[in-house]
């Protein structure tokens, strides 16, 4: 008897229904730390790639590397939780449980503990008899059917990193989106397989564009250099008829 009696299994039922829970807890929390990392993983390889440009090849180990972190990251964070909380429970996880809803009810620990120790012992050596089991499995669920194990799970952990959640998730989107040479940075890394032409360090803006004036007559024309300044500027300029250009600093 043992793991046969009513009791026992009133308890592992219990016990069963703080498991799921918690691991439901575990892939709440995992879905915020698998969505920030990946978010920050891709930002941090969007930086590098801004800052060095890099060729296709070195483009294409980068997005490797960022696939297996993401197959990695899922893994661990989603998956496995998720088959834990899906799949048979296991006899050691029994013993966890116990051993947690004993923290939070002091009154009821050691012998719950104790008695899911007595079925354990029996099954492998067949030491105590079937009614000293059953008697000692009812007594303990005489304490304990009328409390809320699942009670004890208030999603803390996954409550308590959901700001620094949403402040990281909003940041590195922002990031991605809003700053142009990371933007570009990102379309290029998940463009892996393209080569692009370098951005050039500085542009020129010139006003009046193309405008057509009469011969003596003046015109004022802007430079403005967006992106790193030169040391210098020089416009070159000449007269439809000269052949040379004249430079003017």
């Amino acid at each position: 008897m043992g793991s046969e009696s009513k009791y026992y299994q009133e308890v592992l039922k219990k016990l069963e229904g703080f498991i799921r829970k918690d691991y439901l807890q575990l892939i709440l929390f995992g879905v915020q730390a698998f969505v920030s990392t990946i978010l920050l993983i891709f930002t941090f390889y969007s930086v590098v790639e801004f800052a060095a440009n890099f060729s296709s090849i070195v483009r294409t180990v980068l997005f490797l590397l960022f696939i297996l972190s993401v197959a990695g990251l899922l893994f661990y964070f989603l998956i496995k939780p998720f088959i834990k909380y899906i799949s048979r429970i296991r006899k050691e996880a029994y013993f966890d449980a116990a051993i947690k809803v004993g923290n939070n009810y002091p009154d009821v620990k050691d012998e719950l503990i104790n008695t899911m120790q007595l079925v354990s012992e029996n099954e492998k050596e067949n030491l105590y008899s079937a009614t000293l089991i059953e008697a000692a499995f009812r007594k303990v669920f005489e304490k304990v059917k009328s409390l809320n194990f699942q009670s004890t799970i208030n999603f803390e952990r996954a409550k308590k990193i959901f700001p620094y959640f949403g402040i990281i998730t909003v940041f590195l989107i922002a990031i991605i989106l809003f700053i142009p040479g990371i933007n570009a940075a990102s379309y290029r890394i998940l463009n892996f397989n393209q080569e692009f032409v370098p951005p050039p360090k500085f542009i020129f803006e010139v006003s009046p564009g193309n405008k057509e004036i009469t011969k003596g007559e003046g015109i004022e024309i802007k430079v403005k250099v967006i992106g790193s300044k030169p040391k210098s500027v020089y416009l070159a300029s000449r007269q439809e008829e000269e052949a040379e250009f004249q430079k003017h600093f």
